[in-house]
């Protein structure tokens, strides 16, 4: 092993002074001929090249294993950021635009029906609460990138996991999920004696890429499938239904032209709205699926397809702030 090592450093300081050719020591030439290595360099700075090809090969292994914890961390900051977008603004949206609808009517009243979210609030909380979880999780694990801060990492995911299989805090989205963060907090109490992020989480990656992928799961594979995706449909054809497409026929009966004006335009802002909403949500599906990714990247040291992939998390992120900005301005 100390040969094969050894042989890989030669060969590695040949490339370096080939590639970099206006070195101080520009008296000496080397000819790539892995037979002869070092025969053009003396001995003191042939050892000063070894040393300082074996320094940056550990300096190296370094800087990516804390790029890929922040990243993974950036990665859990923005699916966040795209879940309030899919539950809290696209909810925020849906009311006022309802509530625009009902003042052009000549309805005598309201009611809370009038203006119910397409996600309920209690589901919106569950799945904050839950992607805290996950954020607890990526800030504990940066506390490893700094040596004096392995008792905060110990005492952070020890609170976590004792959080996680608490009856208390149990995550209420769907069983499946539940189930995924009760398994989580038990491999987080193993982690508390890490002292390498990276070992802390190549031992917790399967737990959090099933966890991840059952919240995944819990969002819907389709509109029509069970998950949340099915669930605003399902509320958004009531919406629709109650509010103006019966606006509507009233309207008709009624020959209301001016009332039939503004159930359509309604009709017509609402559907977009509905069909906003459920993009957003199907992209927030993939999203979690890279994170997912993300985390097994970076795991496994992989800094190439971390990269790339929160790249692809980035970008959903931007197109669902695009979708909904548009929407406001219509």
């Amino acid at each position: 092993m100390l040969m094969q090592f050894r042989r890989s450093l030669r060969l590695m300081v040949i490339e370096a002074i080939v590639l970099f050719p206006k070195t101080k020591r520009t008296h000496r030439f080397l000819i790539f001929n892995p037979k002869s290595t070092f025969h053009f360099v003396n001995k003191p700075t042939r050892n000063i090249l070894i040393l300082g090809v074996f320094l940056l090969i550990i300096t190296g292994c370094s800087t990516i294993h804390s790029e890929n914890v922040s990243q993974f961390r950036q990665g859990v900051a923005q699916t966040h950021q795209q879940l309030d977008a899919a539950f809290h603004d696209a909810n925020a949206l849906a009311r006022e635009e309802e509530i625009n609808y009902l003042l052009a009517t000549t309805r005598p009243g309201i009611t809370e029906a009038d203006v119910t979210p397409a996600l309920n609030t209690d589901d919106v909380a569950a799945w904050d609460d839950a992607f805290s979880k996950i954020e607890s999780y990526a800030s504990a694990l940066e506390m490893l990138l700094s040596s004096d801060q392995s008792k905060q990492f110990s005492d952070a995911i020890l609170a976590l996991s004792t959080d996680l299989n608490s009856s208390k805090t149990r995550i209420n989205i769907n069983p499946g999920v539940a189930a995924a963060f009760t398994e989580l907090g038990t491999v987080l109490i193993d982690l508390k004696t890490q002292t390498s992020a990276k070992a802390a989480m190549q031992m917790a990656d399967p737990a959090i890429r099933n966890t991840l992928t059952q919240m995944a799961r819990a969002i819907g594979n389709s509109d029509q499938s069970p998950g949340v995706r099915s669930v605003v449909w399902a509320n958004w054809e009531t919406k629709l239904a109650e509010g103006p497409i019966r606006a509507y026929a009233d309207a008709q009966i009624g020959n209301h032209p001016e009332q039939k004006k503004v159930a359509a335009q309604s009709y017509v802002t609402m559907l977009d709205q509905r069909d906003a909403q459920l993009q957003i949500l199907a992209s927030l599906r993939q999203s979690l699926l890279l994170l997912a990714d993300v985390h097994t990247a970076a795991a496994s040291g992989s800094t190439a397809n971390v990269a790339s992939l929160i790249s692809a998390i980035s970008k959903r992120v931007d197109e669902t702030q695009s979708l909904l900005i548009s929407l406001k301005t219509k």
